[in-house]
């Protein structure tokens, strides 16, 4: 999937929202499937999706809608607990795969993705395109697949790898050439929830799609999992950072504005990332003192310092190229 085939079909635009639209009624689609009995609140997505499918030419209308509706569907992870299984956990092998025939189609094939928590995930994830392609899961699973080899173009910067990826997953196994990739990894589903998987290449256009985590009373491991807010502390202590418009396509943006902030304890220590770009993002620190999960467009993210003399340095799960630095200082 090539940026510049785009434009033969749709504008870059219109076709981001028409791809979104779809995909997300695939994912309610099998949620209704799978959750029956919220049948009022799904039939109520599905009516709210139709409405979408005929505003397209609104794109701003439209993709603020959207955004809304990706948040509707995270608040769907409140009604999980009423599917709870009691199966012993098992290893689910799970094939992803992309061709370059449908690069028009930026999606992930072979999604939504349901298993129980405590199953292990073992992605095969086949790509017969000439440009690279990941699976990202983002928190608070940090999970990642790059399917990315010498030879592939990078459609960010339009130039080829020239070398193998690096911030692959622990595990994970890429093999192949440029037009016939596979690349393997595994997981276990720890936690229960709906979550987003990505390609850090083309999220802006569509490929995404939804890992749901049912929960297990048979699994007795970890399933801490705190679910990010975005509500913003009223408290004149505040520091504002932007996450600026394009930072998810343009990978020599900061991404971050200001990209460097220095805050004083009891003055304004709590910061609050605002998501100005069309895409969603995450706020993560290096160290992993803190991580906002995903932020959706026009949402917010907020954390209060309170480590004298610390330099916290954060970026963008989705979009590694994004890096600021918070600078802490006493009062």
């Amino acid at each position: 999937m090539n940026f510049s085939r785009k434009g033969k079909a749709l504008s870059s635009a219109t076709a981001s929202v028409l791809l979104v639209v779809m995909l997300s009624f695939t994912a309610i689609a099998y949620l209704s499937f799978f959750l029956g009995q919220q049948g009022s609140t799904i039939q109520t997505l599905q009516a709210r999706l139709d409405t979408l499918q005929n505003q397209v030419k609104g794109q701003n209308t439209t993709v603020a809608k959207l955004n809304s509706l990706q948040t509707e569907i995270v608040s769907l992870n409140s009604t999980l607990g009423k599917y709870a299984v009691d199966q012993p956990p098992i290893v689910r092998d799970v094939t992803l795969t992309w061709t370059k025939d449908l690069s028009l189609q930026d999606r992930f094939f072979g999604g939504p993705i349901v298993v129980n928590q405590g199953d292990t995930i073992h992605v095969t994830f086949i790509s017969n395109d000439t440009v690279a392609h990941t699976f990202t899961l983002g928190p608070p699973y940090d999970f990642q697949i790059n399917a990315s080899l010498p030879g592939l173009v990078n459609d960010l910067t339009l130039k080829n790898f020239t070398g193998p990826a690096t911030n692959n997953s622990q595990g994970v196994i890429v093999s192949g050439s440029s037009g016939h990739v596979s690349a393997m990894g595994s997981f276990i589903a720890k936690y229960v929830g709906i979550y987003d998987y990505v390609c850090i290449y083309h999220v802006n256009v569509g490929m995404f799609g939804f890992l749901i985590v049912l929960p297990n009373v048979a699994y007795s491991g970890t399933t801490t999992h705190t679910v990010t807010t975005t509500n913003v502390p009223q408290s004149p202590m505040l520091s504002r950072i932007t996450i600026l418009k394009g930072a998810g396509t343009d990978p020599t943006s900061l991404g971050y504005s200001p990209a460097s902030i220095t805050v004083v304890i009891g003055v304004n220590n709590t910061v609050v990332w605002t998501n100005k770009d069309a895409i969603f993002h995450t706020v993560t620190a290096t160290d992993g003192g803190f991580n906002s999960g995903t932020i959706f467009a026009n949402q917010n993210y907020s954390h209060t310092f309170s480590k004298l003399g610390t330099y916290s340095y954060y970026f963008c799960e989705y979009h590694p190229w994004m890096r600021g630095t918070v600078i802490v200082k006493g009062g």
